[in-house]
């Protein structure tokens, strides 16, 4: 057994820190009203220790035993209910002073300022007076009186036994509100910190399946084998439901959302179906097969009894086609016409559908962003300027109904115009005898929808000329576009506004099952019509609805808010169960 190592003085407190709401307002507080006049500050791009890029100003302010008072000013990051005045027992400091002729001197002085401090109150072992400083946090000055050692040293001769009976008294409540289960077991005073759960731990693994395909369309990998890369995010609280995550291109093991899901204590499991970070040959039903087998695993091996798939941005659409497909098997081959028997792979039901920030499906979305003004797939760059969204001389917002509602026609009839040639591609090809045979393309244009340039359209709280990936007008011809690369399979799976098996209106409507929607309303990805659309076309689901005010569409610089979010989802998952 190794030697236990003795622990070593700790000396005092070096600091205590809080966020503030602005950095000035704070010293003029603590230094101009409460007289703490040695200041110091130091402005940082990105939090140390991670990397995130998150702009602040530490601010510390020096008391007189030579221990600190800091601060952090983070706009970026802060949400604005953190500054509301919060409860004594939830947060407050209290700075000692020398006398009562001080505390009461102090307290006039305060008051001079504008600022209620109110009191003395006394406490049997010191005198107070209380105030709040600018950030919603409560202030004490507080005296010693004559008999304060006598007082806390009676206290602390009985303390063991208080505390024994305190926790008797208060432990079954604590355990009922909190779930911690381990406390039932745990002595009064733990001894390590192996007595309570990890926030959670990260577990990759890979689930693995034979499936027999004509031709190839990933690149590496034994041919006959799909290897679908999952990460479990357990936390130490048993548990037998999980929240399973997917996209169909993956890549959101480490998203804001999925990580502080984990934290509130659900367990989560990311998977990364056989196109992970590359959709240009992806296949929709391919991917919910992998989706499938992950659910299936999840089950069987892991031993989950409830399984919630949880639909994120491109993820919600794939979800609904799983539980399509589970509850009401159709599919038997893919859109150009391969075979691919989803009816045959018996797939589970999920417990309950989450969509977060979700879009509507693949197809829909892309149609909507796609550009109006190409009007010759062959000549991209010859663009209508009547309908160019980005030429100077080009329409301007504000748009009206009328030229949205065509844009909208024009945009269902370029995807029209390009599934046509698509599935006469594929009828050559077959004529020639080269049934398994592909062809790729790109298809220009991808990112102009009127929501970009005019935020009346479809209003929510995101910001104008600007979208998920940037500028629109960049995003529009640039390489991160939807369908930028694709190939004529993929191009009917995923991109194809008829013939996607995956369509989330088509989808929603086929499936009976608890419902999540959670909304963001700054959403620069997923406008608020994309989560109407999807509520009412699921009208056989029980749905709760909730919209996280202030949230973009990936929570980056947002951790309150993501917060927010996945309090929702623990909550409702609770429920469920």
């Amino acid at each position: 057994m190794a030697t236990q190592i003795e622990p070593r003085p700790i000396l005092g407190v070096h600091h205590a820190a809080y966020r503030c709401r602005d950095a000035q307002q704070t010293i003029w507080f603590y230094s101009e009203v409460l007289g703490l006049v040695d200041k110091t500050g130091i402005v940082l791009e990105e939090v140390t220790g991670t990397g995130e890029i998150d702009p602040y100003l530490h601010l510390f302010f020096r008391m007189g035993n030579g221990e600190y008072l800091a601060f952090f000013d983070a706009p970026g990051s802060a949400d604005p209910d953190w500054f509301k005045r919060k409860e004594s027992f939830d947060m407050h400091w209290a700075f000692e002073v020398g006398s009562e002729e001080d505390l009461l001197a102090m307290q006039q002085r305060i008051n001079s300022y504008g600022v209620s401090a109110v009191g003395p109150v006394d406490h049997g072992f010191v005198k107070s007076v209380y105030m709040y400083d600018p950030n919603g946090i409560q202030v004490e000055l507080t005296v010693r009186v004559k008999d304060h050692d006598a007082i806390l040293g009676d206290a602390t001769a009985k303390f063991d036994a208080a505390l024994a009976e305190w926790t008797a008294r208060t432990r079954p409540a604590k355990v009922a509100n909190s779930g911690l289960r381990r406390l039932i077991a745990a002595a009064a005073t733990p001894r390590s910190l192996k007595e309570y759960p990890v926030k959670y731990e990260r577990i990759p693994y890979l689930v693995l399946f034979s499936e027999q395909s004509a031709f190839k369309d990933t690149y590496g990998g034994e041919i006959g084998k799909v290897s679908v890369e999952c990460h479990l995010l357990k936390s130490e609280e048993p548990s037998d439901a999980v929240v399973i995550f997917s996209h169909p291109i993956g890549g959101g093991a480490y998203l804001p959302l999925v990580s502080t899901i984990a934290k509130m204590g659900v367990h989560t499991i990311y998977c990364n179906p056989r196109y992970r970070g590359n959709d240009t040959a992806l296949i929709m039903e391919r991917a919910v097969m992998d989706l499938a087998a992950c659910v299936r695993d999840a089950k069987e091996r892991l031993g989950y009894k409830k399984v919630y798939l949880g639909g994120w941005s491109g993820g919600g659409s794939l979800s609904m086609f799983y539980q399509a497909e589970a509850q009401d098997p159709r599919v038997t081959h893919t859109p150009a016409g391969d075979p691919y028997d989803l009816t045959a792979a018996n797939m589970s039901p999920a417990d309950g559908v989450l969509l977060l920030a979700a879009h509507l499906s693949r197809n829909l979305t892309l149609t909507e962003w796609m550009d109006p003004s190409i009007e010759d797939e062959s000549r991209p760059w010859d663009r209508n300027p009547e309908w160019n969204l980005y030429d100077p001389n080009g329409p301007k917002p504000p748009f009206s109904a009328e030229f949205v509602a065509e844009v909208r026609e024009r945009q269902i009839a370029r995807n029209r115009r390009i599934t046509k040639w698509v599935k006469e591609q594929l009828a050559e090809l077959k004529a020639k005898g080269l049934e398994v045979h592909e062809r790729c393309f790109t298809v220009q244009g991808t990112m102009a929808d009127p929501r970009w340039v005019d935020p009346a359209v479809d209003p929510n709280d995101r910001q104008p000329n600007h979208c998920m990936l940037g500028d629109p007008f960049v995003v529009n011809d640039g390489p991160v576009g939807l369908a930028r690369f694709t190939t004529l399979r993929s191009w009917l799976s995923q991109w194809s506004y008829d013939d996607s098996n995956a369509d989330g209106l088509k989808c929603a409507a086929r499936i009976s099952c608890p419902m999540l929607v959670i909304e963001n309303s700054a959403d620069d990805a997923c406008t608020p019509s994309h989560a109407g659309r999807l509520m009412a076309a699921a009208s056989k689901c029980e749905i709760e609805h909730t919209v996280i005010q202030g949230a973009n569409h990936y929570y980056f610089g947002q951790h309150d808010l993501a917060q927010k979010a996945a309090e929702v989802v623990r909550d409702w998952v609770k429920k469920q169960r």
